[in-house]
């Protein structure tokens, strides 16, 4: 028996004398040549012989609580003796006691258990844990010495180690090989590996003339001896040996093969170090079916790593068939030895299947919960539960245990609650209350932990639900932190995206393909796009090469693959690649990828043009990616389909099975408008809330929500968040007008504090809003040194169709804004723009206009043009003028006959005075 490394004072002579102790693991360790020798297992068939080895688990639990008195009952001798060299070797110190009884009563009771054998042990477990003293006092080396006249190999090669490693005081080398060589002689298979070993490296040993290779033949197959059971654990000696490469040539094909000949024989140990060997396939050709066939073994046999190993390959299905339920088969099994691991690899599974239907949700909601039961489960665990209790109610009971999960789960570290738990203290009316501590969990995953996607959290809440005026300037500063973090996607058209081909800027392309790498589905597809719109015949091969390798790396996100395809298609420049990413599109769908299938309906509504095959195979495809559903999808669905009884989907119909899993705030807004029951609708807008992305759009169809059902004071906030969002003048205005809706003073102010901001920032529809307000004395915004200036932008930033109605916005204002207006602007030009522009008032008020103060006859005449276009156009007064100009020549040849055709026009659109000059007209012609 070998005397295991030691590296520290491990021996107290007789004399007292304290000697360091050099490594004990072989008399050549270090500097010996390996011996070339081809050593094969039997081509013999003896079945299972080896018995089952229990794990160093199972080993110390079973003799932790042992009380030395007795060996146990159910136990032979043979596997006593064996679990005790396990305990030596796992934890000596630790099962000492256990190690030193177990000996001692196998000395007092095998007969087979000779007492050198349990000098040997005992020496070892009192140098391996440093208990000199006592081995001084028992005289343990004094009684082993006894024993070497007895030709005793095991005593002789133990006792050639300790002089050869120099452990006892008097130790001699000459004396060590000595003992050495007779040990060999005698057929002890250390002995005859060491001896080997010294002669191949060409020393000169006395009394030995064996060949290298036959001394290590027959220490082989000493150590092969009986085939009975405990042959395996000698064959693993000769696997290691061979794999070490140490005492023989190193050679992994005959280590493997000595493995696999121990595992036939029952040895699964040997069948899980097979198994490694082909897993890796570092060493040794790989071979499947030896592999699986180990493997399963293994796994079967209980041992932790095949079993992990061997439900990976049934889950992958790449070299068996896919087989999920075998794979729940061996966590159920793993789970009951090792609760944790078995727990978490079921979850694991689980996940990658369907966990919303029936019976299957309810086993992965009893499984999380056995694994938050163990006293280590992982911190994770009460999110996702967490996660499920709101998935199921939306109840204030069910809110506050997801909360109080989120919280357990914080304390225990998992960062991902924090963001989790952020999101959900800001849905809801109460969200004021909660923006502290959900501030405090958003700058602690992102200062503390490093989530990225708190940076983006970090900006919506401060923008869309800060309470204080400076909410807005560190909204601002999380901004450019998540554009600086390559966080921020970029939101880029078609044409600005093709740009980037001829500008030829690298940061701008760097930029798109570092947010590309987040994975997020818009940068892929802007990326992909880019990439696509480079196409040439000059450099096919190599973006094939760049596509090829985006595509394999978005199958890693959700919705990945899908993005890049979109992207590949909108920026294809030959039909040939667009129909490949087309054809990409379909055969994801038909693998059941919601992503494609979605993205894949509406480019076939798109070009359905009221086509229902068209429309039909987008409803398949939309069915598919129901769980993704879009509003802006549901939309463009609802608008080209020609049959609008026949609409298989809505926006709220119990098809959207997936509408609450929606990130679509348009969705969830509608759906919960739609609801009638109020637990419903208050959980579809409290998601639309928690999911919704921080821009007006979104913030503006929250307003339009809350105003239809009445939430006033919500509705005040939300407008605030919407008035920190404007980019534009239209989107001030727009903001304005639901204020002005509102009707209350307050409210009135503020619509008329954004119609001014818009004003002044340019826009001529504000300038409208505000006529309606300062030029009229009963309105509380009236100001007419205000109402003079918005005339005059009025007028400047007009076109001729808008000419008219500030003519008439002029003409109802005070006489003083009137003439501070016209002092600036003549009225003549602004009646000709408006007229020009084909408006019929304007035209006869050009007319009216030219015909006082003594007009020239051009003047007069061109009157009367404006009078006749404006009467080709309908206006009553113009006819009505016009007739006159006809009757008595005014601008143009006197004609009686149009003069009564004139006035009859006007008379038949009610005009009372034409009807009384109409019937004076007949009633002369009658008395002519």
């Amino acid at each position: 028996m070998m005397i295991r490394k030691h590296t520290h004072l491990k021996y107290l002579l007789v004399t007292s004398v304290a000697l360091l102790a050099a490594s004990v693991s072989g008399m050549t360790e270090g500097h010996a040549s390996p011996v070339s020798v081809d050593f094969a297992p039997p081509k013999i068939n003896l079945g299972k012989i080896c018995k089952a080895r229990r794990s160093d688990a199972q080993i110390k639990a079973s003799w932790a609580g042992w009380d030395g008195k007795s060996l146990p009952r159910d136990m032979s001798k043979d596997q006593v003796a064996r679990e005790m060299a396990r305990l030596f070797y796992a934890a000596p110190e630790t099962y000492f006691a256990a190690i030193k009884s177990g000996y001692g009563l196998l000395l007092d009771s095998d007969p087979n258990f000779k007492e050198s054998r349990y000098l040997i042990a005992m020496i070892e477990l009192y140098l391996e844990t440093g208990r000199y003293d006592a081995l001084k006092e028992e005289k343990l080396l004094e009684k082993l010495e006894q024993h070497a006249t007895s030709s005793d190999p095991k005593v002789l090669n133990f006792l050639a180690d300790l002089h050869l490693n120099g452990q006892i005081a008097d130790s001699d080398e000459e004396k060590g090989l000595s003992l050495k060589v007779q040990a060999a002689r005698l057929g002890n298979p250390q002995a005859l590996l060491d001896v080997a070993q010294r002669a191949n490296d060409g020393a000169d040993i006395e009394g030995w003339d064996v060949a290298p290779d036959v001394a290590v033949t027959l220490a082989f197959g000493a150590l092969l001896g009986k085939l009975n059971g405990s042959v395996c654990d000698r064959i693993g000696r000769i696997a290691r040996e061979y794999s070490k490469g140490e005492i023989v040539v190193q050679n992994y094909a005959l280590s493997e093969e000595w493995h696999r000949f121990a595992a036939d024989l029952g040895d699964d140990d040997a069948a899980w170090k097979t198994a490694q060997m082909h897993l890796s396939g570092d060493y040794l050709k790989k071979n499947n079916d030896h592999l699986l066939k180990y493997l399963e073994q293994a796994s079967d046999a209980g041992i932790l790593s095949a079993q992990l190993e061997y439900a990976q390959i049934l889950i992958e299905g790449a070299l068996v068939s896919r087989d999920l339920a075998k794979a729940r088969q061996i966590y159920d099994a793993v789970e009951k030895s090792q609760p944790r691991i078995g727990l978490i690899r079921k979850i694991s599974l689980m996940e990658a299947g369907n966990q919303d239907e029936g019976a299957y949700f309810d086993d992965y909601s009893a499984t999380l919960s056995r694994l938050a039961a163990l006293e280590d489960a992982p911190a994770w665990v009460f999110r996702k539960i967490a996660l499920i209790t709101l998935d199921r109610s939306q109840t204030p009971t069910a809110r506050n245990t997801a909360r109080a999960l989120l919280e357990k789960a914080i304390s225990h570290g998992d960062k991902d609650s924090e963001l989790h738990l952020a999101t959900m203290l800001l849905e809801g009316a109460k969200q004021a209350d909660n923006l502290d501590r959900a501030l405090d969990l958003l700058y602690s995953a992102s200062s503390n932990r490093g989530k990225t996607n708190s940076l983006t959290e970090l900006q919506r809440t401060h923008r869309c639900f800060g309470q204080l005026d400076s909410d807005l300037s560190i909204a601002s500063f999380w901004k450019e932190a998540n554009r600086g973090a390559g966080n921020e996607s970029l939101f880029l058209t078609s044409k600005e995206i093709r740009s980037l081909n001829t500008q030829n800027d690298p940061l701008d392309i760097a930029t798109l393909q570092s947010t590309a790498m987040y994975g997020r589905a818009s940068a892929l597809t802007n990326y992909a796009e880019y990439l696509a719109s480079t196409e040439q015949a000059g450099n096919l091969a190599q973006l094939t090469a760049q596509l090829a390798f985006w595509r394999t790396f978005s199958e890693q996100f959700d919705g990945g693959r899908a993005a890049i395809e979109v992207g590949i298609y909108r920026g294809a420049r030959s039909e040939q690649m667009k129909q490949a990413a087309l054809d990409n599109l379909e055969a994801l769908s038909q693998a059941k990828d919601p992503y494609a299938a979605i993205e894949l309906a509406e480019l076939y509504l798109y070009r359905s043009k009221g086509q229902m095959a068209q429309i039909r195979k987008a409803e398949q495809l939309m069915q598919i990616g129901k769980d993704e559903m879009t509003g802006k999808l549901l939309k463009l669905y609802n608008r080209v389909n020609p049959d609008p009884e026949n609409q298989k989907f809505t926006l709220w119909n119990s098809t959207v099975s997936g509408i609450r899993k929606t990130n679509d705030t348009g969705i969830l807004l509608k759906a919960a408008l739609a609801s009638e029951e109020a637990d419903t609708k208050e959980r579809l807008f409290n998601t639309a809330v928690s999911v919704m992305t921080c821009n007006l759009d979104n913030v503006l169809q929250i307003v339009q929500y809350l105003q239809t059902i009445g939430d006033r004071a919500s509705q005040d906030h939300w407008l605030k968040v919407a008035s920190q969002l404007v980019t534009e003048p239209w989107q001030m205005i727009k903001i304005g007008d639901i204020y002005a809706s509102f009707g209350s003073e307050e409210a009135s102010k503020k619509a008329y504090d954004h119609y001014m901001a818009a004003f002044e920032a340019g826009s001529q529809t504000a300038v409208f809003r505000l006529m309606d307000r300062v030029p009229v004395p009963d309105n509380p915004f009236y100001d007419p040194a205000l109402a003079v200036e918005v005339f005059d932008a009025a007028i400047e930033r007009a076109d001729g169709d808008q000419m008219w109605g500030i003519l008439a916005h002029i003409k109802r204002s005070e006489e003083a804004i009137q003439s501070h207006v016209l002092k600036r602007h003549s009225l003549e030009k602004l009646y000709r723009i408006s007229a020009e522009a084909e408006q019929p008032a304007a035209m006869r008020e050009l007319a009216k206009l030219l015909r006082q103060d003594r007009p020239s006859a051009a003047e007069v005449n061109e009157s009367s043009q404006w009078l006749k276009k404006a009467a080709e156009q309908r206006d009553v007064e113009a006819m009505v003028l016009l007739a006159n100009s006809y009757a008595f020549g005014i601008g143009m040849e006197p004609s009686q006959e149009l003069a009564h055709k004139w006035l009859a026009e006007a008379s038949q659109s009610g005009d009372e005075k034409s009807q009384i000059m109409l019937s004076l007209f007949r009633g002369k012609e009658a008395a002519q």
